[in-house]
């Protein structure tokens, strides 16, 4: 149990250490583990044959104390997060005790091992989970020499069989070339059968009743030749960029109203644009509007100040019909002192009896 709190704690620290972004093995690596193994009660068998003539059986039930591991290994990372890898290992777990099933129940005394030497080729996936953290998974084939020394029946021989196991581990960089991690492993060998000879003509045969399954869990130290690169950090994306301005609000329309001659009266046609000029103010919002009125140059100077100013009234008085406030409405005469189309003195021109309406 130390040992499996010291496991857990070495991982804990593992993942409590990472940064922001991952690091990845590159090119040729080699890695040492070890650490604790776990396997489960199993039962086996023994017959003993003379000249071929089966003789006496029995079956015992074997638990075994949690043992310890050791690994080592040697292989590639592709840079694709993938990597392959030829690994070697030891198991070995005492008997904690043993029991005959058949023909005779009962306790004997628990001296022996089972102890499991095995040659594996892995395929392994790294997934980042930050700038030094990596989650691997993977899966291995290859052969398992088990070994059972079982003492007071007189027995210890072993036998390599297939072998297959699942591995899930943490690895966390601490420097260029080298990481820190743990693995779990969970091993699965077919079942091993011996045969003994004990005598002159006389062999014992010892198979175990169901397959081998092995847990283990180690922390080990991993050393990449080519080095293991950090990924640096992203910078975070760019934010969008701000929409353009609203185009500005379009200028109130300036409005043109004409008159006749020598008159400040507001004809029909007139009338209308006087009542689009309140609408436009109402549209636009505008504070305030200002009407500057003209006359042409017929008539005297004094006439024509005079007449202007009663046209610029006109509208003044026809915009608060419409709705806009009065003292929101400045006017102006300018008499024949600007005139649309330049002419001589006492012309009449049309164009140049005109007022403007202007809003802001």
């Amino acid at each position: 149990m130390r040992l499996q709190r010291t496991l857990l704690a070495g991982a804990a620290a593992i993942a409590l250490t990472s940064h922001a972004n991952a690091s990845e093995l590159r090119g040729t690596y080699a890695a040492i583990e070890g650490g604790a193994g776990w396997v489960g009660s199993e039962r086996f068998s023994q017959i003993t044959a003379t000249g071929g003539v089966i003789g006496a059986s029995a079956t015992y039930d074997a638990d075994f104390d949690t043992g310890w591991a050791i690994f080592g290994s040697l292989g590639y990372a592709f840079g694709n997060n993938m990597r392959a890898e030829l690994e070697l290992g030891y198991r070995q777990n005492e008997i904690e005790s043993l029991r005959e099933i058949f023909p005779v129940p009962g306790a004997l005394a628990p001296d022996g091992d089972l102890s499991e030497f095995t040659v594996m080729a892995n395929l392994l996936y790294d997934i980042p989970l930050g700038r030094h953290l990596t989650l691997t998974v993977g899966a291995g084939v290859g052969a398992d020499q088990a070994n059972l020394d079982a003492g007071v029946l007189g027995f210890d021989d072993g036998e390599w069989v297939f072998a297959y196991q699942g591995i899930a581990g943490l690895s966390y960089a601490i420097g260029d070339q080298t990481q820190i991690f743990v693995n779990y492993r969970y091993l699965h060998a077919d079942a091993p059968e011996y045969t003994t000879g004990i005598a002159a003509n006389t062999v014992q045969h010892t198979a175990f009743l169901g397959d081998l399954g092995k847990h283990t869990a180690t922390l080990g130290l991993r050393f990449a030749f080519e080095g293991v690169r950090t990924r640096p950090e992203m910078a975070p994306p760019a934010p969008p960029p701000a929409p353009p301005p609203p185009p500005p609000a379009a200028a109130p329309p300036q409005f043109i109203v004409f008159f006749g001659l020598d008159s400040a009266e507001l004809v029909p046609e007139a009338q209308r644009v006087v009542n689009d000029a309140a609408g436009a103010a109402k549209e636009f919002g505008a504070a305030a509007i200002h009407v500057v009125a003209h006359t042409d140059s017929s008539g005297s100077t004094a006439y024509n100040q005079r007449l202007s100013e009663r046209r610029a009234g006109a509208i003044r008085a026809a915009l608060a019909t419409n709705g806009i406030p009065a003292n929101a409405i400045t006017t102006e005469g300018r008499g024949e002192g600007d005139l649309m189309v330049r002419t001589g003195d006492g012309i009449k021109e049309p164009q140049n009896r005109r007022a403007t309406i202007d809003m802001k």
